[in-house]
Parts: structure tokens; sequence; C-alpha cells
């Protein structure tokens, strides 16, 4: 089913309290319903949110790592709002249900990790997930650091998980 079907049902008696009576005679048409649930959190698929990545993944970086992940995990079924730079991502991360592991984690696909910028670097930070075997944003890494400024300056970052 998707957004744009409705639910047709009749109106139990708990509604009698929160719609008018009108609505209440025959049946009552909630629109709503799908879109709202859909908008909380949908349940959470790791493998689908990797296996996009796993299909979008670029030849290199095109600076687009937290849209590409953000995405991805969207594919997956929750819905993360932007932000504009990838190292601010881990609030909005747990907002949406995600859970900080403590350093040292055994990682598994879907992790996501939220890198802060390194002092002479482009001050953005980097968003990437973990697809079981390696990272990937908008590339395929060679490691969770993107690059060689970040693997030589190894700046903080977080890894996320949904339960």
């Amino acid at each position: 089913m998707n957004r744009a079907h409705a639910i047709l049902w009749p109106a139990p008696a708990i509604f009698q309290h929160f719609l008018p009576h009108n609505l209440l005679t025959g049946k009552v048409i909630i629109l709503f319903l799908i879109t709202y649930l859909m908008e909380l959190r949908m349940s959470w698929n790791k493998d689908l949110a990797v296996s996009y990545l796993r299909s979008h993944a670029l030849g290199h970086s095109h600076s687009e790592c937290a849209k590409f992940t953000r995405l991805a995990i969207l594919a997956g079924g929750v819905k993360v709002p932007n932000t504009d730079y990838a190292k601010d991502y881990g609030a909005e991360l747990l907002r949406a249900g995600f859970s900080e592991l403590p350093p040292g984690s055994t990682l598994i696909s879907g992790d996501v990790a939220v890198i802060q910028p390194y002092p002479g670097g482009n001050g953005i930070g980097h968003m990437t997930m973990y697809d079981g075997t390696q990272w990937i944003s908008d590339f395929v890494q060679k490691s969770m650091y993107p690059g060689p400024g970040y693997r030589k300056m190894q700046p903080s970052f977080k890894i996320y998980r949904m339960h």
C-alpha cells in the first residue's frame, strides 16, 4: 500500500471524543494515517540502505557524502532531516532512533559514522555507512576516513546504529 491509499473503517467509540459528530456517521476516511506513520519512522531495513549505497556509489568523491548516506538511510526506511554539514548529523541520527555506539564496538552492516573536520580540511566533516566489509558514502572508501587528510589527522568521530 502506498501513501495515496486511504483506509476506510467505522469510527470506533474512542474517536467520539476527538472527531466532530458529522464525521462519526458511516465510515471515516483516514488519509493522513499512512503518511503520518511513514513520517514518524518506517521500520529500518539496513540491507536496503546498504544496497542503495552500493548501487549509487560513484567512482570517486563528489563531496556529497552526507546526501548519499542520508538517502541510503531513507531507502532503508528511516527519514533523517537534512543538515548543512556532514559533521552535524549525529543529533539528527539520534532523533531518528539511532544510538551512539561505545568506542571500540564491533561494526555491522548499516552502521553510520559521522566524522568531524580536521584542521586544514574543509570544515564540513564527513558521513559514511559501513556495508559489512567497507565504508561507502558517495564513493567506496579505502577506510572509514575518506581521504589522505582524514587518514593522516584522524579527527574525532562517532558511530551510530539503528537497533
